[in-house]
Formats: structure tokens, sequence, C-alpha cells
């Protein structure tokens, strides 16, 4: 399947949503495990971790996690809704380029979140729940492809210093756990440079903002009304392609353990598929992150029989 592979630990577990302080400890216990580095506590008990990129470069990003009350002490002049949430906010490693504030609420609206977490993303969202305000979260740093061989010779590649993207966390359904597109309420960071897409409705797809690459049909009249032609194989199965991610229209890399299929399916629904890499053959556990329409975005939770190490293509 066409996977960046992280080849590391993943963790999907329930997160609870009953408080600000039971969420941040949740988190505080299991991200860790996969990699976040905790930089240093902030006020309230949250905490600044640090995601590093699996790829030779080391991207590194921080994150903030923090209750809402604490966060308007540290930032007087922000302006978050008034409810109890855990704000997640991305950043780059010198936290000088700042991304939107996500809210998830944590005052017992989601009793349990369901959080999937890898080295350097993660996802939250509401077991069942799209469209939902305030109960999803996702962000991290992209597999950025590797420049070299005959495909990118004359080419100029980009310099790269530090990338990352992030998206939801907000009362507009504009985020991957909704669909492929982020209008508002997202973040990404380029070399030290972030955009932000301010709080509202104003839905604008010529912008080219934050979004996953799906594969569908171009003789379509409506974006979102109208359902768009699907692409399947002549066995009605749906395609699997890469989960690309992209802004500004320009392909900036891919989720990592995560793919496309070119159909709908079950929000929420796990399902088992095997793949093979260099004449091995492995099983991989998938859960439906979202589905939309004609695309379907899927998570890898487990991965056995593959070994260690990193096997992106």
């Amino acid at each position: 399947m066409p996977v960046a592979y992280s080849g590391k630990r993943i963790i999907f577990d329930a997160i609870r949503g009953t408080s600000p302080a039971d969420m941040i400890e949740d988190l505080a216990i299991r991200l860790p495990l996969v990699g976040w580095q905790v930089v240093r506590d902030v006020t309230g008990g949250g905490k600044v971790y640090e995601i590093t990129s699996l790829q030779p470069a080391l991207y590194k990003a921080r994150v903030l996690i923090q209750d809402d009350l604490s966060y308007k002490i540290d930032n007087p002049t922000s302006n978050l809704y008034n409810f109890r949430s855990v704000v997640w906010q991305f950043m780059n490693q010198a936290e000088t380029a700042l991304g939107f504030p996500h809210q998830v609420k944590t005052n017992n609206t989601f009793p349990t979140f369901q959080g999937l977490f890898g080295r350097c993303q993660g996802f939250l969202s509401v077991p069942g729940e799209a469209n939902g305000a305030w109960s999803s979260v996702a962000g991290g740093i992209p597999y950025v492809p590797i420049v070299g061989g005959m495909c990118s010779e004359g080419l100029t590649p980009p310099t790269i210093g530090n990338i990352w993207w992030s998206c939801g966390g907000s009362q507009f359904p504009f985020s991957f756990r909704e669909q492929s597109d982020c209008y508002a309420c997202m973040s990404y960071g380029l070399n030290d440079t972030v955009v932000v897409a301010a709080d509202n409705n104003n839905v604008r797809p010529l912008d080219g903002l934050l979004r996953v690459l799906p594969l569908t049909a171009t003789n379509t009249i409506s974006h979102n009304q109208i359902p768009w032609p699907t692409r399947i194989y002549n066995t009605n199965n749906p395609l699997t392609i890469d989960a690309f991610v992209s802004w500004e229209w320009k392909i900036r890399g891919q989720l990592w353990d995560a793919f496309l299929l070119t159909a709908a399916g079950t929000l929420d629904s796990l399902t088992s598929y095997t793949d093979e890499y260099a004449g091995n053959f492995f099983n991989v556990r998938a859960t439906t992150w979202h589905a939309q329409f004609y695309s379907s975005l899927m998570l890898i939770y487990e991965v056995t029989g593959l070994g260690s190490g990193n096997v992106a293509y």
C-alpha cells in the first residue's frame, strides 16, 4: 500500500474528557511512550512537548497542551471560548511561529475521546462523532518526500528547515475528522513561518489551505452539496492512495502510517489489511478517521509481522 510506515510504536487508546486535568494527565502518560519529549511544564499542569520526524532531516515542532483557564493567564489577549477545555497549539521549535489554539471540550460533554498518536503526529476525536463542535484536533510533522534519483533530475528541491500542520478544535467542522478541506481554524508552518486561518465560517476553497488530496472525478458541479463520483476498480473496490498533505496548492508531504480509500467507509470502523515490503508480507489494522462522500482517511494503529525500522518508500 502507498503508506509512509514509521516502523515505530503507535498508541490508540481512550482519553478522558471529564475535566481538563483528566485529559492532560492521560496524555502525559501516553505521549512520552511514542516519543513525544516533554520540554517543560506550564501553568496549570500542562506541558510543552517536542515532536521529531523519523527522517534523517529530523524536522522538529512543539505542541502546547494546556487547560483553557491557564492558557488565558499566560496569553491575556487570547480569544478562547468560555467553557472548560484543553488547548492544543502546534508551533515551530523556536516557539516563534504559533499555530491556531485548538480547543477540545473537557467539561464532560464528551466523557471519552479516542487518541491515536505516533512519533510525530497525533489525532484526537470523540468516537462516533463527526461535525461536532470542539470534539477533535489533529496535527504533526508530515513525511517529506526524499529528493533524489531520476525522478527529480533537473529539479531544484525546496529548502525545508521545519514543517508541521494542525487542524480542528473549533466550532466549525473543518478538520480531517470531518472532511479533506480545512478552510478555517487550521495552521501550517514551514521554515519558521506560519499561516493561521481564522475561527470563522468564511469558506474559501480557492485559497488552497490545508487539506489531504482524495482522488475524485473532475466533472462535478458542486463542491459540497452533490457527492462527487468516486473512482473504483472494476471489482467495485476502492483504490488505496497516498494520504498526501498539501497547502497553497502544493503537496508538502504525507501523513505517517495512513492512507486514503477512494470511497466513503464507516466512521471509526476497524479494518485489517495485508501489505508487502521487500517480499515480506505483514498485517495492518486501521481505523476510518473520516468518511466523506468520496473518500476515507485510514489511520493505521497496528502493524504485525513487519519487524522494526522505517519502510516508508
